[in-house]
């Protein structure tokens, strides 16, 4: 009969329960053995002398009267009873013998109510009991017995499990021994009779324990290395690096989203978040997870799976608390979050060779379990059928092979304590610190304290490891490997120096986290100390096994953190050996590198890249964290001539308050991968610092200096390995106006500069070598800043998209080279292969060709020829990129490339000719296993390669039957009139039946306005005829009535022809989602590099009427780049997990590419099973005939739609119109139609209904829009298409907190003829308007009288909610637009509306002067809803100037009106002066575009840009001022959007802010 389980017997308890040694003689004889009263236990058995000794003192009988069944298993009830019955006897106690139940229930309590078990500590008293479990009580029965073995480990039982002391106790006290000589306990096996016999009559009377020398217990541990490393659970698509999304009861998720949370509200649905990794046999798991969790009624799981989906060992919620479960089940204590989520710490230990296993729950032991004889090979997370429950992933790391693997990761209420498992002298305890990246911000701190820490003996190779910060000079602290509970090494660290016994190991920097390593060999009887990855001594250790570490500090304050002990075995005899070297002493070749391949914070990992088997590596997708990794990659470069790489380095924080103890994203790569390879002494490196706004790490100087630089010297510049050019120490810079921006302005970058060059200097250094990164030929303006700030030049990261072209990179360089020079600065010339990024942002762009690789390779020698410096800058060449394969800019061995692009390296710039056929081998799978073993194998998610084109895009080619809807043939006047120079270009013309210019930058436009409007979805094609005078990419931009700014979002790239000839582009605009609603203005940039070019036709157009049927599914369309297609009576589509195809049929798919295995599982647990080539489908075990192969289409299955439909059970409807799936049931569909546009509710967990945020973050949970500012002006957005006369108000409920007691709220929105957010379309309310008392935590209503606005008319496109002007959390209940005239309203200002007809005489002045802070009479300044107007002192000045502010967190244009009006047929005299200060991100910016407009209208509603001062060359820093004429057309018309506005483009995605002097605009006398 079962019984409820709990956790294991707490052993303080116990013990306070047991006897003393002394009571044991209580016991008496009260029975004698008859000779024979057993037949089955002979006088030659072994345990002849127990039983006759627990019969005769009354505490065992037989099974019957004349049988004792010595090899029969004891039961849990049976064992409890044994050990009521011994303890009574022992302390004297009696027994009660009533019972109203099961025989045993007198036993139980009894044992209950002396505090040995407690309810549910076993989860069946009727089955076995194990070794382990009756070793526990009996123990805890005992009390203190006296020790007379010598025994501090047993074999197989590890020190860290919770039964460990008590065994322990039993062998040192005789009553165990242990299977063999060795002492093998058997923890999991299950208790005999016999066996029992003997421990009891152990414990009864003392001349029976045996005392037993026991042998040594050690062991060589394996290699370690990580199967999930997940410092962050969100993903391109919400998951990433092989983690999967159970959604088949998603009804809402139309896009495929992979969420890293699960919400279950249902007792009929169930959800997982899931993760394969490759099947373990053997080792030691060690599982480490912050997972956020609410459950009830048994809802919530954490559990192992094998290969055939059976749980095998975890955690669920059983009766509101954790329950353990294995081969046994174990119930503790610690109650689950039922009523709020809850971040809770798992850390789970799984020994699959001793078959245990044993958890903590937020630091409280649950205790152990049994493991299956089952392997492991997924990890779940997720909720069960019956129960209810929410779990969000933040943050797990399951590793193998550790002795020890702690990283202090504990939850926030163990924060002071001592941490779990370390024996603690003085005042350890664990406490905050953000020094990485990440949740765990946690690490061990003390001042005068010891922190002792066993683990099992070990031997051989082996790894003692720990980072360590001592943040004062004074404080002093040490590391200690014990052997034998005595220090073997000892490494101290005091006053400066540190030291391992007499060996100096050299000195520390105070405040800087230092990493220890002591690689021991017990074969060698020594051990190498390394200090921050760089070998210091190797010392004496005799020690013939280890058993644990000790920390050590003394000071003010030390903290700890990361200790790990693991093996370091011999090499196997693949292991990749030393390199055959390419060298040359004429060149210096560098290898860009970028290290995005071990954790999924970047949002990629391997699941970008897994799709395309193009982009698969030599290697396999491997972890860039593994030593043998490195060897391979640092083997391969150095054969192919490559001499240093140089690797991205990105802070952990955007501004460190603290010490870096890891970078962020290529720590394991370069301070553990590189550091630790044999091959790093012939490739070395150097930093680029990565410091774009996320990963700057420091906001001035003094940060950077105490955060970042002493970090770098510490670790980097003080590495005999660190690149040098002519002496000089490398560093390179991934941003010069962020760089500029850190240190305060172009001065403190002066000073910044001169200081890292004087501090290398000091160590040894000649110098520095400082380069700043680029991506396009640079101004000879950026040349001068960087010439002045004392930097050397700068270098190409890659060519961007139009790279695959060897001319773009050729003139490129050429250029860079030329300007650089000119400014007496340097260029440092870079190939690249292009850049295909179809893996980060969908979108597959052409490489370069072999052949044009070489050339590339030929033409930068000869660049480098022509340099006469006789220095580094003569011989120095920069390659891109080793392994951004992401963005598709890579030249390490991959599928599709092999070692093409590196021969080319080593054939250009290095002496080896010889024949690299046996050298340029690809690893063995046997090589490539044991460096992929952190990405499942064959996994991938399903996505569109892209080889073959849309059939929207082929039509598109199908130009015959293109259908023309809007023609500007440029030979016809009034047709070109349309289009004008909108930047960058020179003699700008329109004649010869062509409009043409040139430019001499890369960044020129050409730009026109739609008047009547048109609908985007009536003209999907784009047709260009166009010649350039060089082949990259054209690219063009637009802007929408539902979007009224440029921006990338809105852009397409176009690869252009060979040169100097007339090409015709056709280009499918829909295939963008941006391309929709209202088209108001479009810009067209005829190529990406300097270039002069003739356009002679552009033209919109759209497909013939199509024929083939719409997909709709639970009635909402499926957009698919592939028609159906006719397939007898059925139709054959294709299924797009980024379109949603899954996720609204609503299965849950695994794809194996490797094998070309489709898994498909459905809410009624179904699952399909597809193979690529064959004729039928597995269906839940069963083969069913397809009807034809199952193939793929550019990469995506194909599916015959009423066949999946008839297997999965759900309903298709097919007609020559719609090809109709029902995959919900009546009521879901009735609550689908229920929805009302333009009201949301934010009811479905993580759907934020389309809002998209604007200085904030936002989750959806609890039926609320739970937003988290950035700063004080958060708001959301939402795109809409309603006409203003639908509604008379807006709604919002919110919470109400009393930091919004002064507040307002405003609803900005936009409409079809004004597509920005500004002042002019706001409406404001109060959070006190409507009178009443709110109290802190209310929720409220906010009403918006839309049309108290008078621009509340025509075509709404779009809505802006700001909750106000502070930086607290928000929570929306709900905002929904409602037709209500009882609602209150207020009429717009008489004159407001008056201003806004169509036929508006000049109400404003016509002429404008504003002169540091002074406006003239009757005018206004205004500026877009994505900036902030002020007045502030002008840089080392006293007068008063504007500042505009971007406020966006995306690419924005920024703009500065003088609201005035014109006099037509007036020439304008305009001039400004402009100091370009910081972008959005306050980061300073350089090459951007602050140009000037007349912005006025013909009275045809639309007002139009007349641009001016377009030349892309404004960078912060200094004043400039901007003269232009200007002629009012005679057609204009004054309206009251008429303005002079100065306008800032957006630069490196972020907009732009600047000061303003003055402004004049004036009609020319």
């Amino acid at each position: 009969m079962k019984k409820r389980t709990t956790r294991r017997v707490l052993f303080a308890a116990l013990l306070a329960a047991g006897l003393a040694v002394s009571s044991h003689a209580a016991i008496e004889r009260t029975e004698t053995y008859p000779p024979g009263l057993f037949t089955d236990v002979s006088e030659t058995a072994w345990y002849e002398d127990s039983v006759i000794t627990t019969y005769e003192y009354g505490v065992m009988n037989g099974k019957s009267a004349t049988l004792f069944a010595p090899d029969d298993t004891l039961s849990v009830a049976e064992a409890l009873t044994l050990s009521a019955r011994f303890h009574a006897l022992t302390a004297g106690k009696t027994l009660s013998s009533e019972t109203t139940g099961l025989w045993y229930d007198p036993y139980i309590r009894y044992m209950k109510e002396n505090g040995f078990i407690r309810d549910g500590s076993f989860d069946d008293y009727d089955r076995p009991i194990k070794r382990y479990e009756f070793a526990e009580i009996l123990n805890a029965v005992c009390g203190t017995l006296p020790e007379i073995n010598a025994v501090d480990a047993i074999p197989d039982v590890s020190c860290e499990l919770p039964y460990q002391k008590a065994v322990l106790s039993l062998y040192r006290a005789g009553i165990l021994t242990g299977n063999d000589a060795e002492g093998t306990f058997g923890a999991n096996t299950n208790l005999l009779r016999s066996e029992i016999a003997a421990m009891l009559s152990r414990v009864i009377l003392a001349d029976k324990r045996v005392g037993k020398t026991y042998p040594s217990v050690s062991g060589e541990l394996p290699s370690a290395y990580a199967l999930i490393d997940c410092v962050d659970g969100t993903g391109r698509k919400g998951l990433s690096n092989g983690w999967t999304y159970d959604n088949r009861f998603d009804l809402m998720n139309t896009t495929g989203s992979q969420k890293n949370f699960i919400h279950d509200e249902s007792d009929t649905e169930f959800y997982a978040l899931k993760r394969r990794f490759e099947v373990q046999k053997d080792g030691k798991l060690t599982l480490e997870a912050l997972v956020d969790v609410m459950s009830s009624d048994g809802g919530v799981y954490l559990v192992f799976e094998n290969d055939g989906e059976e749980p095998v060992v975890g955690l669920r919620e059983k009766d509101g608390f954790w329950e353990l479960f294995g081969e046994n089940a174990t119930l503790s204590d610690i109650a689950v979050p039922k009523d709020k989520r809850t971040p809770v710490v798992f850390r789970m230990t799984l020994d699959l060779d001793r078959k245990n296993a044993y958890c903590l729950v937020d630091e409280k032991t649950i205790g152990s379990v049994t493991l299956p004889d089952k392997t492991l090979s997924r990890l779940v997370l997720g909720t069960t059928e019956k129960g209810k429950g929410t779990v969000k992933l933040n943050h797990l790391k399951l590793d193998k092979n550790y002795a020890l693997d702690e990283h202090f990761f504990v939850s926030e209420n163990s924060v002071g304590k001592v941490p779990d498992g370390w024996n603690v002298t003085g005042d350890f305890a664990v406490e905050k610190i953000e020094t990485e990246f990440g949740d765990d911000v946690f690490s061990l701190r003390g001042s005068k304290a010891t922190a002792e820490r066993k683990v099992d003996k070990v031997s051989g190779g082996l790894v003692f490891e720990t980072r360590l910060l001592l943040p004062e000079d004074g404080d002093s602290a040490a590391f200690s490997v014990l052997s034998e509970g005595k220090d073997a090494v000892k490494i101290k660290y005091r006053n400066g120096k540190i030291t391992a016994g007499d060996t100096d190991l050299g000195t520390y920097t105070s405040n800087v986290w230092q990493t220890v390593a002591v690689k021991a060999d017990t074969k060698k009887e020594s051990a190498d100390i390394y200090i921050n990855g760089k070998k210091k001594a190797t010392v004496a250790c005799a020690a013939k096994e280890f058993d644990g570490v000790v920390l050590s500090a003394d000071g003010k304050t030390v903290w700890f953190d990361d200790v790990r002990v693991y093996g370091n075995p011999e090499k196997p005899a693949d292991y990749p050996t030393k390199p055959q070297i390419a060298s040359s002493d004429d060149y210096e070749v560098g290898m860009n590198m970028c290290y995005l391949w071990r954790d999924s914070e970047s949002l990629e990992g391997w699941d970008s890249v897994s799709p395309f088997a193009e982009f698969e590596p030599y290697l396999g997708y491997y972890d860039d964290g593994l030593t043998e990794t490195a060897d391979w990659e640092l083997k391969q470069m150095a054969e192919h001539g490559v001499d240093f790489i140089n690797v991205c380095w990105y802070a952990p924080q955007e501004r460190m308050t603290a010490p870096v103890k890891k970078m962020r994203y290529s720590h394991a790569a370069l301070n553990e991968g590189y550091m630790s390879a044999e091959n790093s002494e012939y490739v070395k490196f150097c930093l680029m610092w990565e410091n774009s706004t996320r990963y700057v790490g420091a906001s001035n100087f003094d940060e950077f200096k105490e955060y970042i630089w002493k970090y770098w010297k510490e670790y980097y510049f003080s590495d005999s390995r660190y690149e040098t050019l002519d002496g000089k120490a490398l560093l390179t810079v991934w941003s010069l106006g962020n760089f500029v921006n850190t240190f305060g302005g172009v001065q403190g970058a002066v000073e910044a500069v001169e200081f890292m060059r004087t501090e290398l200097m000091q160590m040894g250094y000649d110098g520095m070598v400082l380069l700043f990164a680029t991506t396009q030929p640079v101004s000879q303006d950026t040349y001068g800043t960087i010439s002045f700030i004392g930097a050397d030049g700068t270098y190409n990261y890659h060519w961007s998209a139009a790279g695959y072209n060897p001319s773009v990179q050729i003139s490129g360089n050429e250029s860079n080279l030329k300007a650089a020079q000119a400014m007496a600065s340097h260029s440092v010339p870079t190939v690249s292969i292009g850049f295909n990024d179809i893996g980060r942002n969908n979108s597959r762009d052409p490489i370069i060709s072999v052949d044009d690789h070489r050339k590339v390779c030929e033409e930068i020698k000869k660049l480098l020829a022509g340099s006469k410096t006789d220095s580094w800058r003569d011989r120095t060449v920069m390659i891109s990129t080793w392994n951004e394969y992401s963005e598709g800019t890579y030249i390490a061995p991959t599928a599709s490339t092999g070692f093409e692009y590196l021969e080319n390296l080593r054939k250009a710039f290095t002496s080896d000719t010889s024949d690299h056929t046996a050298v340029d081998a690809k690893p063995t799978e046997a090589q490539k296993e044991r460096v992929s073993h952190l990405y499942p194998t064959g996994h991938a998610p399903i996505r569109r390669y892209q080889f073959e084109k849309t059939d929207a895009e082929k039509v598109a080619e199908d130009t015959e039957n293109l259908l023309p809807v809007m023609r500007f043939d440029m030979a016809n006047e009034e047709q070109n009139a349309a289009w004008n120079a909108m930047f960058g270009i020179d003699g700008f013309a329109k004649e010869n039946g062509v409009i043409s210019g040139s430019s001499s930058r890369a960044d020129y436009a050409v730009y026109t306005t739609f008047p009547d409007l048109p609908e985007t979805s009536d003209m999907p094609i784009l047709h260009i005829r166009m010649k350039t005078s060089e082949k990259a990419n054209a690219e063009i931009f637009f802007i929408t009535s539902s979007d009224g700014t440029w921006n990338n979002v809105k852009k397409m790239n176009v690869a252009l022809g060979e040169p100097n000839e007339f090409h015709d582009y056709y280009v499918n605009m829909s295939t963008l989602a941006s391309w929709k609603d209202k088209l108001v203005s479009l810009r067209f940039d005829p190529c990406t590099m300097p270039a002069s070019f003739e356009i002679s036709l552009i033209e919109f157009m759209n497909y013939p009427v199509k024929l083939t049927p719409t997909v709709t599914i639970n009635t909402r369309t499926l957009s698919l780049p592939f028609d159906p297609v006719p397939n007898g009576d059925d139709y054959d589509i294709v299924g797009e997990a980024d379109a949603g195809f899954y996720s609204m049929l609503r299965v849950y798919y695994e794809w194996n590419r490797t094998d070309g295995i489709l898994t498909l599982k459905t809410a009624d647990k179904k699952t399909l099973v597809f193979t690529v080539g064959k004729d039928t489908v597995n269906v839940d075990g069963k083969e069913v005939t397809l009807g034809a192969k199952f193939a793929l289409r550019d990469g995506l299955p194909v599916f015959s739609v009423k066949k999946l439909c008839e297997l999965l059970g759900y309903t298709c409807e097919i007609s020559p119109a719609e090809i109709k799936i029902t995959a919900a049931s009546q009521k879901e569909l009735d609550y689908l139609a229920s929805l009302k546009p333009n009201e949301w509710y934010f009811d479905s967990y993580g759907d934020d209904e389309g809002w998209v945020t604007q200085n904030c973050s936002v989750e959806v949970s609890d039926g609320k829009l739970n937003g988290l500012p950035v700063n004080g002006d958060p708001a959301v957005k939402h795109s809409v298409d309603f006409d203003a006369s639908e509604y008379t108000h807006l709604l919002l409920g919110i919470r109400y907190t009393d930091a919004l007691a002064d507040q307002r709220a405003q609803l900005f929105f936009i409409t079809e003829t004004d597509g920005a957010y500004n002042a002019r379309k706001c409406i404001n309310v109060r959070y006190d308007a409507d009178g009443k008392e709110h109290k802190d935590g209310d929720m409220v209503e906010l009403v918006f009288d839309l049309h108290s606005n008078a621009a509340f008319k025509g075509k709404i496109t779009g809505l802006r909610l700001d909750p106000f002007g502070v930086n607290v959390p928000f929570e929306i209940d709900y905002i929904k637009c409602v037709y209500d005239e009882t609602l209150p309203t207020t009429p717009p200002d008489e004159s407001e509306e008056a201003a806004l007809t169509e036929d508006i005489k000049p109400t404003k002045p016509t002429s404008a002067e504003l002169k540091y802070g002074e406006i003239s009479d009757g005018v206004t300044v205004d500026t877009n809803g994505d900036a902030v107007i002020s007045l502030t002192l002008e840089p080392d000045g006293n007068e008063s100037v504007w500042r505009i502010r971007s406020t966006s967190s995306g690419e924005t244009y920024t703009y500065f009106d003088v609201m005035m009006q014109f006099e037509k047929g007036k020439t304008y005299v305009i001039t400004y002066k402009v100091y370009p200060t910081v972008d959005s991100a306050e980061n300073t910016y350089s090459g951007t575009i602050i140009g000037g407009s007349l912005r006025y209208g013909s009275g045809d509603g639309i007002v139009y840009n007349h641009a001016f001062a377009s030349t892309a060359n404004k960078g912060s820093g200094e004043w400039f001022t901007e003269t232009a004429e200007m002629k009012i057309d005679d057609s204009y018309v004054p309206s009251v959007q008429d303005c002079f506005r100065i306008w800032g483009k957006p630069i490196n995605g972020k907009g732009i802010g600047f000061l303003i002097a003055e402004i004049s605009v004036k009609i020319k006398e």
